[in-house]
């Protein structure tokens, strides 16, 4: 016969010590798999967002062309004012001021890219606006106009449409009213009448329509394009190598280059532009921080388009050439969160020294980074 066994104070006491003793242990040991499971290295890869890398120094992030472009975007609607137009400078310190109707034309190819880049109608409807400022508050002047036919071509390219056709032959047909293009006295003003009246006359041809004016308009290119070679030999420039210069009108002759080879099919342009290219070595002259620091983005943004095209048309290999100067020079002056030079506003630096921010240069990086060629190249920004 087996006895019972008694249920005293004593075993109750051992009872209850043995499960203290068991839920310490229990709390201990989740404890230690708690510790173990956040601190384990997980070999699964982490979500990211496209185009954004996490970095362990956090010293800079990737970001695609188009990222930067749309953040660039930010920048150029911090400047609009109240009356619809825009301040074309912002000091370092975030003083805004000076304002120039040509600002809303630059605003207009930013946004006209972008939808180019992303068929989002509100960047259409952005420049649409912004067309129907400038058309209000336009000057019938020809030195004027043309300052704005190249940005309103954007608007061209990305719909068809005819009042942006008319505005851009109408700017070529301005300029036939200048006496000479010999009035023109610097070689970046000369360089851009002649690729105006190129682009009108390019319209023209592929529209059929007045091939008369079409002809006078190439005529009148070529002249001014004669002229800007004339007024870069008599200029000073920030560097030279062999027969060509680099200031801030040379990159701007090799876009009324290539609009003029656009229009004629004329190759020995591509040959220049080449020349100039493959002499020059922008790349390892930009390298130099003595002429980086000289070195205004309005004098190198040209030969970046340029170069894009060029590689796009097989006229040359520039497309990786176009991408270092805008990852090492461009973005090396942009004012952003990760790389705040100044206040961080997105804007961009004409020059290491010279730290204002331009309408003009950020509509132009906008439009350069939006580039089909570039909008989904990755670039490291803010890294040192």
């Amino acid at each position: 016969m087996v006895k019972e066994k008694k249920s005293g104070k004593r075993g109750n006491s051992i009872m209850s010590h043995n499960h203290v003793f068991l839920l310490v242990l229990g709390i201990i040991a989740a404890g230690i798999v708690f510790f173990v499971i956040t601190n384990l290295q997980i070999s699964e890869p982490e979500t990211e967002t496209p185009g954004t890398v996490v970095d362990t120094d956090k010293d800079y992030i990737e970001m695609t062309g188009l990222e930067i472009a749309e953040k660039n975007l930010e920048f150029i609607e911090s400047m609009r004012k109240d009356d619809g137009g825009y301040y074309y400078i912002q000091t370092c310190g975030g003083e805004k001021k000076e304002s120039y109707i040509q600002s809303n034309a630059w605003a207009l190819m930013a946004y006209a890219s972008l939808y180019s880049a992303t068929n989002d109608e509100a960047y259409k409807s952005a420049f649409e606006n912004e067309f129907d400022i400038v058309l209000s508050n336009k000057k019938e002047d020809p030195q004027y106009t043309m300052w704005l036919s190249t940005q309103i071509d954007e608007a061209y390219e990305a719909t068809k449409e005819d009042d942006y056709f008319d505005f851009v032959y109408r700017a070529g047909d301005h300029l036939l009213s200048l006496v000479s293009p010999n009035s023109v006295k610097d070689s970046m003003t000369a360089a851009l009448a002649s690729r105006t009246t190129a682009l009108a006359a390019r319209r023209l041809q592929e529209n059929n329509y007045l091939p008369e004016l079409k002809l006078k308009l190439i005529e009148l290119s070529e002249k001014y394009l004669v002229r800007a070679k004339e007024l870069i030999s008599q200029e000073s420039s920030i560097a030279k190598r062999k027969d060509n210069k680099f200031n801030m009108g040379s990159c701007w002759v090799q876009s009324a280059k290539l609009e003029l080879f656009k229009t004629t099919g004329e190759k020995f342009h591509v040959n220049e532009i080449n020349n100039y290219f493959d002499q020059m070595k922008l790349v390892s002259l930009l390298s130099d921080q003595e002429i980086f620091d000289k070195t205004n983005p309005t004098a190198i943004q040209p030969c970046i388009e340029v170069m894009l095209e060029l590689s796009r048309k097989n006229l040359g290999s520039y497309e990786d050439d176009a991408k270092e100067l805008l990852n090492k020079y461009l973005l090396k002056n942009w004012d952003n969160e990760i790389n705040p030079i100044c206040q961080g506003s997105n804007g961009y630096i004409l020059t290491s020294k010279d730290k204002r921010m331009t309408l003009t240069e950020s509509a132009y990086f906008t439009y350069l980074f939006s580039n089909f060629e570039i909008r989904s190249s990755n670039f490291n920004v803010g890294k040192k």
